[in-house]
């Protein structure tokens, strides 16, 4: 864990059904990432540092970071967008079935029609 972390302010907020946290005067909006696509109910900390810039932190896990205005800062969280592509549009590939008693079990329950459904 950084230094900064540690010397810091933490406060414990619950996650408004907007997706949002309060503090001080500001609403906070929590981004989409790759672990969950909200955050509602939630308990979280907020971090306020020494230069009054914010962090919520869901556990140990950072899921924003704000500038003291509370506008969203992009560095060192990863969103949604950020995650690969690739990963994302992976196509499934059907499985091979190339056993005598899976292919027996088809055909004895699809009849006929086994060969197209295989």
């Amino acid at each position: 864990m950084p230094l900064e972390d540690i010397l810091c302010i933490e406060k414990d907020r619950t996650v408004q059904l907007d997706n949002t946290v309060r503090y001080n005067g500001l609403i906070l909006q929590i981004p989409k990432n790759e672990y969950r696509h909200h955050y509602i109910k939630a308990e979280v900390k907020v971090h306020e540092y020494f230069d009054h810039q914010l962090s919520i932190f869901y556990g140990p896990l950072c899921i924003g970071r704000y500038e003291a205005n509370g506008t969203l800062k992009s560095d060192g969280v990863k969103t949604i967008n950020d995650v690969d592509k690739k990963t994302t549009e992976q196509k499934i590939k059907p499985a091979i079935i190339n056993s005598k008693w899976v292919m027996s079990y088809y055909k004895n329950y699809f009849g006929n029609k086994a060969q197209a459904v295989i």
